[in-house]
């Protein structure tokens, strides 16, 4: 196994929040206040700002489920009402798709992770 491998699955074993950065920080405490107001919410961002990691930590700490797109999502007989979905497209007929996966699963938080933020549909960090 490669060093690379050993260490990535000794931070995904033992992440936490403490670990975030001072901006990641900033965007999980607006997002669980985000979340009373909004059923889902748009976290977005440039590639390697860690919103990947963001995900992860978010679905740990509000006892959610992360998954790493829509389509893993679909693939599972997804139990949890929070969920966390990573890489979305950014366009209004996927937010939708997720508004309506939501309601038809009766699911109590969506957030989900773009590159663009979509503006004026949910609330977006």
């Amino acid at each position: 196994m490669s060093e690379f491998i050993k260490i990535l699955n000794k931070i995904k074993k033992n992440y936490c929040k403490d670990w975030l950065t001072l901006n990641q920080k900033n965007v999980f405490a607006s997002c669980k206040k985000l979340i009373k107001s909004y059923f889902i919410i748009n976290i977005y961002g440039a590639m390697g700002f860690g919103k990947t990691f963001l995900g992860w930590v978010l679905a740990k700490e509000v006892r959610g489920k992360y998954f790493p797109s829509l389509e893993k999502y679909n693939e599972t007989n997804n139990v949890s009402k929070k969920i966390i979905i990573d890489n979305c497209e950014s366009d209004r007929n996927f937010a939708r798709k997720l508004r309506s996966i939501g309601l038809r699963k009766n699911l109590d938080e969506i957030i989900f992770i773009t590159t663009v933020q979509l503006i004026n549909i949910f609330g977006s960090i």
